[in-house]
C-alpha cells in the first residue's frame, strides 16, 4: 500500500499541510521577534525578552489582564533606550479624557513637552497639530508613535495615522536619566493626568513604516516553555512522517 504513487502522494500532501499549520502557528512570533521589548502585562510587569522590566508608579493593581492605575499614576521603564529611532506602542484607556492628560513623558518628567491625551486627540505639546478624536472614556485603543532617522515623529491611533512633525529639538527622545514614564504627568504644571488600563506596551529599535502600523495588531507572544511545547509538537509530526516514509 504504501508503495503505491498515490498514496505517497497523499502523505506527501500531508506532510505540507502539517508544515504549513506549524509555520503559522509562528508567524505572529516571528513578527513580533523584531520587537526590541514587549510587556503584556499579564500578572508580571517583565519584558517577554528579558530586558528590563516596568516599574509601578502609584499604587495601581497588576491582574492577569492588565495593570490599573489611579489619577497621575502609571509605569516607568529605565535602561531602554528610546530614541532617536523607536516605535512605541501602547493599548490602554482612560477614565477621562477631558483636557490634557498625560500619556508618555521623555524627560523624568521635568517639562511639559511629551505626549498627550487632549480633549480625546493625540498631542505632542507644544505642538500645534489637528489630529482626530480618538479616544473615549473607558474605551481601549492602540497608539503607536514612530520616531524615525531624519527626526520625522509620527502617531497613529487604532491603526490610522494622526500627524507628524519633525523633532528638531529632541522632544521626543529620552534625556541623560534613560527613564521613560507613562500617565503620570511632569512637576511643571502638574495632575494633568488620569486613571485608567493599560494591558499591552512594546518599543523597536527601528521606526515602523505606515503600511507596518496599519497592519500591526499586538498579539502576546508565548513564554519560552511554550515555544519549546510547540517546538516538541512539530518535532513529533516529522518524526511520524519519518517513520511513514521508512515503512514503505
Amino acid at each position: 500500500m504504501t508503495g503505491c504513487p498515490l498514496f505517497r502522494a497523499v502523505l506527501r500532501g500531508r506532510t505540507l499541510r502539517y508544515l504549513a499549520a506549524g509555520a503559522m502557528l509562528m508567524l505572529p512570533v516571528l513578527q513580533l521577534q523584531a520587537q526590541q521589548h514587549i510587556y503584556n502585562l499579564n500578572g508580571s510587569f517583565a519584558d517577554v525578552y528579558g530586558g528590563p522590566s516596568l516599574s509601578p508608579i502609584g499604587s495601581g493593581v497588576l491582574a492577569a489582564n492588565g495593570y490599573t492605575f489611579g489619577f497621575n499614576e502609571g509605569l516607568s521603564l529605565t535602561g531602554v533606550v528610546v530614541g532617536p529611532t523607536y516605535t512605541i506602542a501602547m493599548r490602554s484607556r482612560f477614565d477621562d479624557v477631558t483636557n490634557f492628560r498625560r500619556m508618555v513623558d521623555y524627560k523624568n518628567p521635568t517639562t511639559e513637552n511629551g505626549i498627550y491625551n487632549y480633549s480625546g486627540t493625540v498631542e505632542f505639546y507644544p505642538y500645534t497639530l489637528v489630529p482626530d478624536v480618538v479616544y473615549a472614556p473607558g474605551q481601549l485603543a492602540l497608539s503607536i508613535f514612530t520616531r524615525d532617522a531624519a527626526g520625522l515623529f509620527s502617531a497613529y491611533v487604532n491603526g490610522v495615522f494622526q500627524f507628524s512633525f519633525t523633532d528638531a529639538l529632541d522632544d521626543a527622545i529620552v534625556d541623560a536619566s534613560g527613564r521613560i514614564t507613562f500617565f503620570q504627568d511632569d512637576f511643571v504644571v502638574p495632575n494633568e493626568a488620569s486613571s485608567g488600563f493599560v494591558n499591552y506596551i512594546a518599543t523597536w529599535d527601528r521606526a515602523l513604516s505606515a503600511p507596518e502600523v496599519f497592519a500591526f495588531q499586538p498579539t502576546v507572544v508565548p513564554e519560552p516553555a511554550s515555544l519549546a511545547l510547540f517546538g516538541m509538537g512539530l518535532a513529533s509530526v516529522l518524526v511520524v512522517v519519518r517513520r511513514r516514509k521508512g515503512s514503505r
